[in-house]
């Protein structure tokens, strides 16, 4: 059988303390994802709940002294060992990154072009005269008008949705096999997000890349995703196909954030989660989602629930046999 594209298997993550003396902080609980060749998959949750912070781990760009353990494969190779060189490679032809904030991840004084070059430039992928020409195709690929003038201009002469265009380019232009978006639409304006997302999805597609899409929009990650892993405080609680996920929830969080969006169908008052959301190392013993939940019980409170199959889903939560679809989304 041949192995997944990237395989994430119980991860945990410890970070030293911020001072010294101070004990190792978890911010990751347990995280295990799949993602085949061409499979689209969306990493849902709020704000805290370690979603960044597992790419981090899958780059390899943890902060120093950090502990991981659990398993994190790329087409069956141990990310975690690899050496210097091995990284390099992986960084640079195999795996790439698109940041929600693309100003503060472009260099203001190096021209568009420069930056879209440089890095297969110094990886040997291909020529100063090759690179310019494929960056210029697929900055017209994406949409960006007159690509010849906009490779010679500085960040600062694009506006928002056409540098984040490019930083989708220059994701793309080693060929790599998985694209990693950390929110990539979230320093967008409203009208120029789905045009940016709908160019992303078509390339994506149109080369056969895995990628793993972070973000807090749970209508976004269903619409764009084959398939959905809802994370809260360092854990998944629930994961399954895009569609059954979205439209039939089974874990008390994910119903609650689908019961917290505003509908354009009906006029109705908000719901919302009790508390506030807690970051991993805040979470106790039992599940991470006890302290907001309307069905928890003291064997909640007390004892982590192990994730298993339930109705097509993968859920982490002790009580998913007996509590009825329309429960969950009503109580939530």
């Amino acid at each position: 059988m041949t192995a997944p594209l990237l395989e994430i298997e119980n991860l945990r993550v410890d970070l030293r303390g911020r001072h010294r003396g101070d004990p190792p902080r978890r911010v990751i609980h347990d995280v295990s994802l799949r993602i085949e060749p061409g499979e689209s998959v969306g990493l849902v949750g709020e704000s805290g709940s370690g979603k960044s912070m597992t790419l981090k781990a899958v780059m390899g760009l943890l902060p120093q002294g950090a502990k991981v353990s659990g398993a994190i494969r790329f087409r069956g190779r141990d990310v975690t060992a690899f050496g210097r060189k091995d990284l390099a490679g992986y960084r640079s032809r195999q795996v790439a990154m698109i940041y929600q904030d693309p100003r503060a991840h472009t260099n203001p004084l190096v021209k568009v072009g420069d930056f879209l070059i440089e890095g297969v430039v110094a990886a040997k992928q291909m020529t100063p005269d090759e690179a310019r020409d494929k960056a210029c195709a697929m900055l017209r690929d994406v949409g960006v008008p007159d690509a010849t003038r906009r490779m010679a201009q500085y960040p600062h002469e694009l506006s928002g949705g056409l540098l984040q265009r490019v930083m989708i380019v220059m994701a793309l232009m080693p060929d790599p096999l998985l694209v990693l978006a950390d929110e990539p639409t979230t320093a967008l304006d409203v009208t120029v997000q789905a045009e940016v997302v709908s160019i992303l999805i078509e390339q994506i597609r149109e080369r056969s890349v895995g990628m793993l899409f972070i973000t807090h929009d749970l209508d976004l990650a269903a619409a764009i995703n084959d398939s959905l892993a809802v994370m809260y405080a360092g854990a998944i609680v629930e994961k399954g196909s895009a569609t059954s996920v979205y439209e039939a929830s089974r874990h008390p969080y994910t119903a609650g954030l689908l019961n917290s969006r505003p509908s354009v169908e009906e006029v109705r008052r908000l719901q919302t989660i009790p508390g506030r959301p807690l970051s991993a190392f805040e979470a106790g013993d039992g599940c991470v989602f006890s302290s907001r939940c309307h069905f928890v019980t003291q064997h909640c409170r007390d004892e982590r629930p192990a994730a298993r199959p339930v109705d097509g889903h993968i859920v982490a939560c002790h009580r998913v046999e007996e509590l009825d679809k329309s429960m969950v989304r009503q109580a939530a």
